[in-house]
C-alpha cells in the first residue's frame, strides 16, 4: 500500500461513540446465536426425552447441520463475531458489470422456474494500517450507484461487525452512508451551515 495515502483517526471521542455502533451489532448477533443454540439444543433434548431416544442416534446429524447453520451463508455469523475494527485506506474499486444472479422461483404457466439477470456489483478492497485485509462486494444502489461512494486513496475506519466503514473524517457537507443499515444521512445538496444533528431516520444511530 502506498505510504503516501492519509493517515489521520478519529478523535478519541468520535471514536468511541462509533465503535458503540458495532458493539450494539455485536451484542445483538451474540444474543441471536445463543437462542439459536438454546432453542436447537432445546428441541434436541426434548426429542430425546419424549421419543426415549439415544442422545447420539440417527438424527443427530441434523442437529449439527442446525448448530452450524448461523455460520454458513447468507448469515455469516463468524464476520461479525470474529471480525477487527481497523483504519484503513481504500486500496482498489473494481465494477463488474456481467455477474448473473439467481432472482428467485416465479411460476410461468403452471411451472417454476428460475430468473436470471445481470447486475453491476463493485467490489471494494480496504488496506489496513497494520495489514489488515478487507474486501467487500456492494451490489446495494446507494453504495455502487454511478460512481461508488468510496473511492481510491479514502481513509476510512472499518467497524468490527458493521458492512459500511466511516469516512475519516465525517462528511459535513456531502453525502453521508450510515455504517450500520447504508442509507444516506445527507444529500448532494446539503446545506453546510445547517447544525441539525446527525441521525439516522432510518435506524436511530446517531453520529453527534
Amino acid at each position: 500500500m502506498s505510504t503516501f495515502f492519509d493517515k489521520s483517526t478519529f478523535h478519541p471521542r468520535e471514536e468511541r461513540k462509533l465503535r458503540a455502533l458495532c458493539r450494539r451489532k455485536l451484542i445483538k448477533a451474540w444474543a441471536l446465536l445463543a437462542l439459536w443454540y438454546a432453542a436447537v439444543m432445546g428441541g434436541w433434548g426434548y426429542m430425546t426425552v419424549t421419543m426415549n431416544r439415544p442422545m447420539l442416534g440417527a438424527d443427530t446429524f441434523v442437529y449439527l447441520i442446525l448448530l452450524a447453520l448461523p455460520f454458513f451463508r447468507p448469515f455469516r455469523v463468524h464476520r461479525i463475531l470474529f471480525a477487527k475494527t481497523f483504519y484503513a485506506n481504500v486500496g482498489q474499486v473494481k465494477y463488474t458489470e456481467d455477474l448473473k444472479v439467481v432472482q428467485g422461483a416465479v411460476m410461468r404457466r403452471g411451472r417454476t422456474v428460475a430468473r436470471a439477470y445481470e447486475r453491476e456489483v463493485v467490489s471494494v478492497t480496504f488496506h489496513g494500517d497494520n495489514g489488515e485485509r478487507e474486501t467487500i462486494v456492494y451490489n446495494e444502489h446507494n453504495v455502487r450507484g454511478d460512481n461508488c461512494y468510496y473511492k481510491y486513496g479514502d481513509r476510512v475506519l472499518v467497524l468490527k461487525g458493521l458492512r459500511y466503514p466511516v469516512k475519516v473524517p465525517l462528511p459535513e457537507t456531502e453525502k453521508m452512508l450510515c455504517p450500520v443499515c447504508g442509507i444516506f444521512l445527507k444529500d448532494d445538496a446539503a446545506d453546510p451551515y445547517d447544525t441539525t444533528p446527525r441521525k439516522c431516520s432510518w435506524c436511530g444511530a446517531d453520529f453527534e
